[in-house]
């Protein structure tokens, strides 16, 4: 009889990058807006966040994608690893730069770059004064590839083309037609104003999106976070009045867990995110197996079943696909699938790192309880290391290792009071703001008294103080502690 078996099945890749550039089955039929982003962004909002794996990224890279092919989508994405901003701003040799001053410029040469590739409107004089204007720079400060550093340097730029077509530049000198970039941004945003207001432009959609805005990030250090609240504040500037009347719009795509953090800095941004932010959460109370059926954790681990499925041509469930994938017991009170999201986060990176690599294994399909388990361990590997990461982004490695410690003692132990989880924190150097933090990412679960656990990731408040609950860690660090060993 014909065994069916995981040999050469493709359910995805934790990284959006990765899928997008695998083009396994092309990242449009992979990818889904379970979460409604477009309508979002449609309704003002300008900031997607979420847990790292929620799948901003994923949304981000769909956009560039649909935008390769499309007539009336137009996209540019800037990641922050593509410049060290506040190395080019101390080296800078003109007037003092600010990163608001950097990010407009960004902003402002990534929409001319797009107007022009759009080839929308090539008869008209302003598109022609633009692309001259392009010409007539790209030699000199390399806009089409941002070298800002040409940039900051004692050179200026020319608007010759854009003065005798724009009226915008009428604060310069009448034989005037070079100035420094800086000087340059009221005038350029003028124009792109004006452009991308006339009706050819109207009903197509020009995207600037910031993501990876957390590579490096640290919360304690001022520059990175006057970076990220300078970007934020010119963000809204350009949607909420720049370019309101126009279909182009600067996305951000910021962790939650620092959006979280820069939110009580400022009196403005705090309103900007109440305003402005949207927050990918995949988790919804589930009250029984059959909605957890119906969740879109399912839904989205489904339709990569499916792909896979019809690739190899076997056969399948088409209401629920991981039916298939799965070998439920129907006596358990609880699904394989409610047992593997209590190892994750709810997100689908989870997922996809739990069966990353299962195309180089020969598991007979229907996957046993046994098979499960194996990559559980292998995913607990794997998700440490993603928690190391996010918490680089409030201490140095040093702390983390500490902190390890301490929550691989909470692991063994099963769960400890209130004092013992202080007392240790005070150990290296840490306060209840800190342990606030760790529940905050989830990492210490705080447990009532009748033993029910508060997932913060879950929307679980929490009614009591701190010291009303005992604490202890999420399934996946159980399992990384009880499976590795640690030093």
């Amino acid at each position: 009889m014909f065994s069916k078996t995981t040999k050469g099945i493709y359910i995805g890749k934790p990284e959006a990058e990765a899928e997008r550039i695998n083009q396994h089955y092309g990242y449009s039929r992979l990818f889904r807006d379970y979460m409604n982003l477009d309508e979002k962004i449609n309704n003002g909002c300008f900031i997607i966040s979420g847990r790292k794996g929620a799948g901003k990224s994923a949304y981000a890279n769909w956009l560039l994608e649909q935008s390769k092919s499309s007539e009336s989508l137009f996209c540019s994405i800037f990641k922050k690893d593509e410049l060290d901003l506040e190395k080019l701003i101390s080296g800078s040799s003109n007037k003092p730069v600010q990163f608001d001053t950097l990010f407009e410029w960004i902003i402002l040469v990534r929409f001319v770059r797009m107007i022009l590739d759009s080839n929308v409107g090539t008869y008209l004089n302003q598109y022609k004064a633009l692309k001259d204007f392009y010409n007539k720079n790209s030699g000199l400060v390399e806009i089409d590839k941002y070298d800002i550093s040409e940039i900051l340097a004692d050179r200026e730029i020319n608007f010759s083309a854009l003065k005798q077509q724009f009226g915008f530049f009428s604060g310069f000198k009448s034989k005037m037609i070079k100035a420094p970039f800086y000087q340059m941004i009221t005038p350029l945003r003028g124009t792109i104003k004006q452009m991308l207001s006339m009706d050819i432009y109207r009903d197509r959609k020009f995207f600037v999106l910031f993501d990876d805005l957390d590579i490096g990030f640290k919360l304690k250090r001022e520059n990175d976070r006057k970076m990220l609240l300078d970007l934020v504040r010119v963000a809204k500037r350009y949607n909420t009045d720049y370019l309101a009347e126009t279909s182009a719009k600067v996305l951000l795509f910021i962790r939650d867990d620092i959006a979280d953090r820069l939110e009580g800095t400022d009196c403005d941004v705090n309103k900007i995110f109440s305003s402005y932010q949207f927050c990918i959460n995949w988790y919804s109370y589930i009250s029984s197996n059959a909605d957890l059926k119906k969740s879109l954790l399912r839904q989205f681990i489904n339709q990569r079943i499916e792909l896979a499925f019809k690739q190899k041509d076997y056969s399948y469930d088409q209401e629920d696909p991981w039916s298939s994938f799965i070998r439920e017991n129907e006596n358990e009170q609880k699904t394989l699938f409610k047992y593997v999201l209590d190892h994750t986060f709810y997100t689908p990176r989870d997922l996809m790192t739990i069966f990353k690599d299962i195309d180089t294994k020969d598991y007979t399909i229907p996957l046993s309880f046994k098979d499960l388990n194996t990559l559980l361990k292998e995913y607990s590997k794997i998700k440490k290391k993603e928690i190391v990461d996010e918490l680089l982004a409030l201490y140095d490695k040093n702390t983390i290792n500490e902190l390890l410690e301490i929550l691989k003692d909470v692991a063994e132990a099963g769960s400890v009071p209130y004092v013992d989880i202080i007392t240790d924190l005070h150990s290296i150097g840490l306060d209840e703001d800190d342990l606030n933090t760790l529940v905050d990412y989830s990492l210490l679960v705080p447990v009532d008294k009748t033993g029910y656990k508060f997932f913060i990731y879950r929307n679980n408040s929490l009614s009591g103080k701190p010291s009303d609950y005992d604490y202890s860690v999420p399934k996946v660090l159980n399992t990384y502690f009880s499976t590795t060993v640690w030093h």
